[in-house]
């Protein structure tokens, strides 16, 4: 593995808290109001902001361009669609100096026109690490959304609509233990561990009662805690707060906190799903083309697998992971997982070979909704002399322990990373009584052209989505 790229090349600090900010607008008589919603983040971050049409103009509203300008302590990184009763047609994206584009059109534009307020789209900007806090409530933030004429209803009629500006509030850090996030790196193996990167003072370091409290957003929040001295550290001595989220949960919030000696850390605030933005907008770059658009092309792999991943388990399928996502010039991320590569996705290597006394096969499964694990699972007459090794094909075996499962003995592979997901895994049972073995060999894609063919079909997608996952890891990795 590369680990430079399995940590996606790339240290970033994002966070994502978003507010609604009311204020009062003086529209002119007849006009529609549009309205910026506020953000608020440290330098670095990336914040997401809602446009919402909170009045409509008094001759209606089918379609129209909407103009989004915004302070020099702002770069655009993203913008999703909101959905509902409107459509994004198109967008232009900005360069280093010109303003946004979005066409919006009312999705029963050939009857008539809108009937409700709604949001429109959430745009996703990062925070200079130029920006200061004394910048706030100046133009420096500032957020600015404009029709310039170009907006209509069902008649062909112009309307008008008045802004209401948003504005991204820019915090000062100041922890009360002293330590600082340097930056968060993404890893992909059985499930995508975020790790947020902290320099940590040496005093909170050595404190017995330090610990790390994580968070993930939710209809029930999920809390977990883990003691600081049980954190790894990066090449260059930072603590790494790492925490892994199975795929249907990339579009949640997760955020990390260090509690030490009664005092808190700050929170700070990651998703699978703003990284893959922010990936895919242009914004971030290396001196390697060819390495930027295998990365490119893997977020958009990513997305679409949590995306599948979410309508299969149903989980948060009204923020689905790849939903109206801009990539590059182009409207959205082509989220369809056709059949066409059905006949690519085939069993490349089960086999059951040779027999051990005692030990018969039955059967086996992949689990997808969090580490990606192979479990193996045998009748055993008796466990006495019966040991279990579990290996990449190719490596060296490792003794593992076996579970007991439904009453049959399982075995199972775990944390099988997104670049390995074809690579044939073997479990080895071995009687040292008399030396007798037998082996299984699988993969992930073997259980992929199994459920393929045979599962209903959230699964069938969610297979694909896996397989072509699976290939665009493998080109980034040169696997």
């Amino acid at each position: 593995m590369k680990t430079l790229k399995q940590a996606f090349a790339a240290f970033l600090a994002i966070a994502l808290l978003v507010c609604a900010m009311p204020v009062a607008v003086m529209a002119a008589e007849g006009d529609g109001v549009v309205t910026v919603g506020a953000a608020a983040g440290y330098p670095g971050d990336i914040v997401a902001v809602t446009v919402s049409i909170t009045e409509l103009p008094k001759n209606d509203f089918s379609y129209g361009s909407f103009v989004v300008s915004y302070g020099e302590n702002l770069q655009y990184v993203n913008v999703v669609g909101c959905g509902g009763e409107y459509r994004m047609d198109s967008f232009r994206r900005p360069d280093d100096v010109a303003d946004i584009e979005f066409k919006v059109t009312y999705n029963n534009s050939t009857v008539g026109n809108y009937k409700n307020e709604a949001d429109l789209f959430v745009v996703y900007f990062k925070i200079k690490s130029s920006a200061v806090a004394s910048d706030n409530n100046t133009a420096k933030n500032k957020i600015h959304v404009s029709t310039e004429g170009d907006a209509f209803n069902f008649y062909g009629d112009a309307v008008d609509f008045s802004c209401v500006d948003g504005y991204v509030e820019v915090k000062d850090r100041n922890s009360a233990l002293g330590e600082a996030l340097v930056g968060h790196s993404i890893t992909l193996d059985g499930s995508v561990s975020m790790n947020f990167h902290v320099n940590v003072p040496k005093s909170v370091l050595n404190a017995a009662d330090a610990a790390v409290i994580f968070t993930v957003d939710g209809n029930e929040k999920i809390e977990a805690e883990k003691k600081l001295s049980d954190c790894r550290k990066d090449a260059n001595g930072n603590v790494m707060l790492s925490f892994e989220l199975p795929s249907p949960m990339w579009t949640r919030t997760v955020t990390a906190q260090i509690v030490s000696g009664g005092e808190e850390g700050e929170i700070y605030s990651y998703s699978v799903k703003n990284y893959a933005l922010y990936i895919l907008s242009g914004a971030y770059s290396t001196d390697n083309a060819d390495s930027d658009a295998k990365l490119k092309a893997l977020c958009v792999a990513l997305l679409n697998y949590g995306s599948y991943s979410q309508e299969y388990f149903g989980y948060f399928t009204n923020d689905l992971a790849n939903k109206d996502v801009n990539y590059g010039e182009t409207l959205a991320i082509d989220n369809l997982v056709s059949r066409n590569v059905d006949e690519l996705i085939t069993d490349n290597c089960a086999a059951v070979n040779g027999s051990a006394t005692g030990v018969a096969y039955a059967g086996v499964n992949v689990a997808v909704d969090s580490a990606t694990a192979i479990r193996h699972f045998f009748n055993i007459e008796n466990t006495d002399g019966i040991e279990f090794y579990a290996y990449r094909q190719g490596e060296t075996p490792v003794k593992v322990n076996a579970s007991v499962v439904d009453n049959m003995i399982a075995v199972t592979v775990k944390d099988i990373p997104a670049a390995y997901l074809d690579s044939p895994y073997v479990v080895k049972i071995v009687n040292t009584a008399d030396s007798t073995e037998l082996t299984v060999t699988y993969s992930v894609r073997s259980y992929m052209a199994s459920a393929v063919k045979t599962g209903a079909k959230e699964m069938q997608n969610l297979m694909r989505a896996m397989y072509l996952y699976n290939v665009a890891a493998n080109e980034y990795f040169g696997k």
